[in-house]
């Protein structure tokens, strides 16, 4: 029973893994997996009312060391599309695991007269997984995925150019203002005076403040001193009443203690 269960549960994830590789193959917008050489279709569409219409592109690896198709040089594989048509490249074989970069554009070189070119540039990436299953994806310059790989060339008139047209130069020149005899009169300019420094004024001088003699009060006897007044009068008076309290007061002790001595004799 659990051997049966195991090889169920084998083939299920073997189911699941299919499932989610056919899934990525069809979200690529590009070409799809495929197992050994891989493959990519170049469209080319070409309106014209003549003309040559074979054009040349080139497929150049990112990195040396690439993987290139047969017959590439060192700037890479070089081919042909005539008329509108389709072309399949066939990639070159991988034997290894990884991320391989291209990029496939129009080789243009000098263009000729008549001709619009498609400057477009391709970047191509093929992944390759294990047991070599691969994926390329394709993308446009703006780095959005590409759903096909086209170029559009046009071609109209027969090669050649004609100047573009030119307005005759005319018989008669345009009269011209002549240019005035007298030239208007100009006032001058004002004059201004100069401008004069005046002298420096110096601030006028004041004499010097001269002390006055002391002099001596009527009746203070010409010996500087102060008359008396009625503050000197208090403040005697205070010192004798104060003397006389001090004298009272040293007194009344006395006779307290003689008499606290014969009471106690």
């Amino acid at each position: 029973m659990e051997r049966i269960l195991g090889t169920n549960a084998k083939k299920a994830l073997c189911m699941a893994a299919a499932t989610i590789i056919l899934l990525i193959t069809c979200a690529s917008p590009a070409s799809g997996a495929a197992a050994g050489q891989p493959t990519i279709t170049i469209n080319q569409v070409f309106a014209s009312s003549g003309g040559s219409d074979v054009f040349t592109y080139r497929l150049s690896p990112d990195e040396t060391g690439s993987p290139m198709p047969e017959g590439s040089t060192a700037e890479g594989y070089t081919f042909t599309i005539a008329g509108t048509s389709s072309l399949t490249l066939e990639l070159a074989p991988y034997s290894s695991e990884g991320v391989y970069r291209y990029k496939l554009f129009q080789v243009i070189g000098a263009e000729k007269p008549g001709y619009a070119y498609d400057k477009r540039v391709y970047t191509i990436e093929v992944h390759v997984y294990e047991e070599l299953y691969i994926i390329i994806v394709v993308y446009n310059e703006d780095f959005s995925k590409a759903g096909t790989i086209t170029f559009q060339n046009s071609y109209s008139g027969n090669g050649t150019t004609d100047p573009p047209p030119t307005d005759p130069p005319p018989t008669n020149p345009p009269p011209t203002d002549p240019p005035p005899t007298d030239p208007p009169p100009t006032e001058p300019p004002p004059i201004e005076p100069p401008l004069t420094e005046l002298p420096p004024t110096e601030p006028p001088t004041e004499p010097p403040l001269t002390e006055l003699p002391p002099t001596n009060p009527p009746g203070g006897g010409g010996n500087g001193s102060l008359p008396k007044t009625g503050d000197e009068s208090k403040y005697n008076t205070f010192l004798t009443m104060f003397v006389l309290s001090a004298i009272s007061s040293i007194g009344a002790s006395i006779y307290l203690i003689a008499g606290r001595k014969r009471e106690s004799e």
